[in-house]
């Protein structure tokens, strides 16, 4: 349990949220159903009798990845934009309309870090992270694959 200065109920529980580890293996499993991309889409095994087949799928399975990685990638920066635009608007917020009169490192170090909107918001940026290096590490598999069947095929055919 994370001890937190927030003082209801909901900012308890959206800053223990925050603060605790979000479930990995969830973030991954909800992207393979975004995507419909199933077991047999990542299986990365070939022999002499399916190489060439996997051969030509790797290609198509390739470029499909890398252009869902593209789209992956502008959410995530989408959302750091957004997120810095947040931080500004709730900093303006806390500065100038608030009765009490904040220091900047008061709003920067207590303020900001509890506000609801800034949790839910990280929150976001960090599933999207997640999603963003998962895609990222297939892609690098599929490429990887690409070559290493290069070089059996190479070695099969080339007795």
């Amino acid at each position: 349990m994370v001890k937190t200065i927030a003082k209801t109920k909901k900012e308890k529980e959206l800053i223990e949220e925050y603060y605790s580890d979000i479930d990995i293996d969830e973030v991954r499993k909800e992207f393979l159903e975004d995507y419909k991309i199933t077991p047999e889409d990542l299986d990365f095994e070939f022999d002499e009798r399916t190489i060439l087949f996997k051969y030509q799928e790797n290609t198509k399975y390739f470029y499909m990845f890398n252009d869902i990685y593209q789209k992956e990638k502008s959410v995530l920066v989408q959302l750091i934009d957004n997120y810095k635009k947040l931080l500004g608007v709730k900093y303006d917020s806390y500065r100038f309309n608030s009765e009490k009169d904040l220091k900047k490192t008061e709003i920067e170090n207590y303020y900001l870090p509890k506000d609801e909107d800034v949790i839910a918001m990280g929150i976001l940026i960090k599933k999207q992270e997640i999603r963003v290096n998962f895609i990222e590490l297939i892609c690098k598999t599929f490429e990887k694959q690409q070559w290493n069947m290069k070089s059996y095929k190479e070695i099969l055919y080339n007795k």
